[in-house]
């Protein structure tokens, strides 16, 4: 250490002294002491140790003294800074710093300092400045790299923290903090099998690394590896008991299992080292909510509140709990308080509308609409930032862990509980609005169907009433079959025929229940009265084709599946029955081709609920399988854009315009990556000539939009957002309200 050895040398230099002098030992040992008071050395050194215990006040004193003798000592002059650095005066710590760097120009430890200090105060510029200086003097300087590694973080660039840690950990590969570092840039920035390595790669260094153990079952929990997370959130706890973020996932996890109590008992474990501790009570008081225990739940949220009244969420927690004891108005008042800290938080406007349902229709209808509109802003805030932390210090570790069913399943009840309020003010035709968009994101749901259902009868359309409540059957029949409840279905089924005879979904069903209880002439009369009522049934040809190849009647097989392909692009299942008919009848490529479509259609229903990581894995499939076709690495491309990987979107794009230069993905994606680079002018020629080949695109007209906005060009910016809105783009209101002003603000130019 550099205080070790400058006190040594002080101390030498007094004893060198001290040895020449003459008189009695009492005598030599006054005069020593004398001498020491008076020193700087002693001084520096005094300092140094009250600045080590965290006595900062009396360090800066002793500090000062040290000045005093030496007013041109530049390490004494950074060592008042880092004093200042520490009692949170950063001006005076940069005067003090920069005071040693004009003392001494080539200053090292000074200049890391200063660049430190400027980190602190968010002046990111001058924090590179300063890092450059190190770098100036001193090339191969890993501490300069790992600044700048901060520094990039700080300002939300990853990859060039990424890039600057890499080097920082070329020049000093045994700095094993740089590599735990660099595991969580790369966890951070959504690479998470590298970030594994990395931690695997610290803990062989060193197998103590608490810490180390606690960010890779963040990374492991991150990918639903959930019993391998625990493992190593325990040996975190092995070597590192009082890290109670590892306690604190570990109980995420256990409530994540549905294990309620465990989670419990590993939240109280946490608190009781950390009695503070305010996101294990957030946690605790949902465990104990799923345990029906009201009052303690409540207890612990409130305790929460009270130590940290501006987190959103734990209103929001708060509301729940009391909605649970039958406290509306509380609880009305705890969601309102949420919404307030946090004006765009989807679930807190659906829970909010949940409540005021029962009988304030008109704020519920208000509610759930900012619900909806929220939504997908929620979904990308949630699955595609990859962090531990959102706004507020609210940790959602498993969000990639749900279904993507059941996420879409929570989107679609938003707009059936929208559609009854709607009913509920006799407002049928946006009741019967919000019942089809529920069905159409979620097309297994009952309930929508029902509530149309009632809708028709009040009017007496009553055939129509009947269809809605045969739909219903057969996704109730449908939740059996899931089941193994095949009695059961089929009990559904025959009571959606009787509801509506002409259900081709029924008959589909119906057919496939016959056929795993080995009814095979019944499964084909079924199947055939199905065709003869749903000629353009994407259900009845998939069931078909579906049979025929269990039948090995493969030329009719294909013929079915193809036409129900034709029909529902998107279907995941009529893509691998045909590429199973494929490989069946020896035509490799064509199956290929099919099981390419289907990953990228189970890509698309991972995108759609958030779940970026597997939409990724599925594109990364499906171009595999089909190494010409660009469509899928232009899907890749635009995730790696939203998520600001800008290098592997960018080799992607080059190689899929490579192979088609007109293709508009990729043209697309090509003009949101210069958008994003802030290449705005590039990107608006990318961004042409997609529209070009696809000019009814809303998506592409609103890209226009965004960057000629940015080229402060607002008329042409107006005329592309009116386009984009008039073919289904749905705006940003932040944008909406941009667009409205004269000018562009001087922030918006950077």
């Amino acid at each position: 250490m550099y205080w070790s050895k400058l006190i040594s040398y002080f101390l030498l230099g007094a004893w060198l002294i001290f040895s020449a002098c003459a008189g009695t030992r009492d005598q030599q040992e006054t005069e020593i002491q004398a001498v020491l008071a008076s020193s700087v050395g002693y001084y520096i050194q005094k300092g140094a140790e009250a600045l080590n215990e965290g006595r900062y006040l009396e360090a800066l004193h002793l500090f000062s003294e040290a000045r005093t003798l030496t007013p041109y000592d530049p390490v004494v002059q950074n060592n008042i800074g880092v004093t200042f650095y520490h009692l949170g005066r950063l001006d005076s710590a940069v005067h003090a710093y920069q005071t040693a760097i004009r003392l001494r120009p080539d200053y090292i430890q000074a200049y890391i300092n200063l660049s430190k200090a400027y980190i602190m105060l968010d002046q990111y510029d001058l924090a590179h400045a300063a890092a450059a200086q190190i770098l100036l003097y001193q090339p191969q300087e890993a501490q300069a790299f790992a600044l700048q590694a901060e520094i990039y973080e700080k300002e939300g660039d990853l990859e060039a923290a990424i890039d600057a840690n890499r080097r920082a950990l070329n020049l000093n590969p045994d700095m094993i903090d740089l590599r735990a570092n660099l595991g969580t840039l790369l966890f951070r920035n959504g690479q998470i099998d590298f970030a594994i390595q990395q931690y695997q790669q610290v803990l062989q260094q060193d197998s103590t690394y608490g810490v180390a153990y606690f960010n890779l079952g963040n990374a492991l929990a991150h990918k639903c590896l959930l019993e391998e997370a625990i493992k190593q959130y325990q040996f975190a706890l092995t070597y590192q008991p009082t890290l109670i973020p590892a306690r604190n996932n570990h109980g995420l996890i256990l409530l994540f299992l549905n294990q309620p109590q465990q989670a419990v008992r590993v939240f109280r474990q946490a608190l009781e080292q950390d009695q503070n501790a305010t996101m294990v009570m957030y946690n605790l008081s949902i465990a104990l909510a799923e345990m029906d225990s009201l009052h303690q739940s409540l207890s612990c949220i409130q305790r929460a509140i009270d130590l940290d009244p501006a987190t959103a969420y734990f209103y929001l927690q708060l509301g729940r709990v009391l909605d649970q004891m039958g406290q509306k108005e509380p609880a009305i008042a705890a969601f309102n308080q949420a919404l307030a800290l946090d004006s765009t938080l989807a679930t807190g406007y659906n829970s909010l509308a949940n409540v005021l349902s029962e009988d304030e229709l008109e704020q519920a209808q208000i509610a759930y609409q900012r619900a909806l509109a929220l939504y997908p802003d929620y979904l990308e805030k949630r699955y595609l930032q990859i962090d531990l932390y959102f706004q507020g210090g609210f940790i959602d570790l498993l969000a990639n862990c749900r279904s993507a069913a059941q996420i879409s399943t929570d989107y679609a009840m938003i707009h059936n509980n929208l559609g009854k309020v709607y009913f509920r003010t006799n407002q049928y035709g946006p009741a019967l609005r919000s019942f089809t968009s529920a069905i159409r994101i979620q097309p297994n749901l009952w309930e929508p169907y029902e509530n149309m259902a009632v809708i028709y009868f009040a009017e007496n359309k009553n055939a129509m009433g009947r269809e809605m409540l045969s739909r219903a059957k057969v996704n109730r029949a449908k939740a059996a079959v899931a089941m193994d409840s095949l009695s059961a279905a089929e009990s559904f089924c025959l009571e959606a025929l009787r509801l509506y005879a002409d259900n081709p979904g029924a008959y589909a069903l119906l057919a496939d229940i016959y056929g795993r209880t080995n009814r095979r002439k019944d499964a084909e009369t079924a199947l055939r009265r199905g065709l003869s009522v749903g000629k353009d049934d994407f259900r009845i040809h998939f069931a078909y084709g579906k049979f025929l190849a269990w039948d090995e009647r493969y030329g009719d097989a294909e013929k079915y599946l193809r036409r129900a392909i034709q029909i529902n692009p998107r279907s995941q299942e009529a893509r691998r029955k045909l590429a199973d008919v494929y490989l069946a009848t020896g035509r490799e490529d064509d199956a290929y081709v099919q099981l390419a479509g289907s990953h990228a259609a189970l890509a698309k229903e991972y995108e759609s609920a958030g779940f970026v990581d597997h939409a990724l894995q599925e594109y990364q499939i499906a171009a595999g399988l089909t190494p010409e076709n660009s469509d899928y690495l232009a899907a890749q491309a635009l995730i790696y854009i939203k998520r600001h990987q800008h290098s592997e979107a960018d080799s992607l794009l080059r190689v899929a315009l490579a192979k088609q230069p007109d293709h508009t993905r990729a043209l697309y994606a090509m003009g949101l990556l210069s958008g994003d680079r802030k290449l705005y002018s590039q990107a608006v020629d990318y961004l042409q000539k997609a529209s070009l080949q696809t000019p009814d695109d809303g998506s592409i007209h609103y890209a226009l939009s965004v960057n000629y906005y940015f080229l402060n060009r607002l008329d042409k910016a107006r005329e592309h957002a009116a386009k984009a809105k008039a073919l289904g783009a749905q705006l940003k209101e932040t944008f909406i309200e941009a667009l409205s002003q004269e000018s562009i603000p001087p922030e918006d130019k950077e």
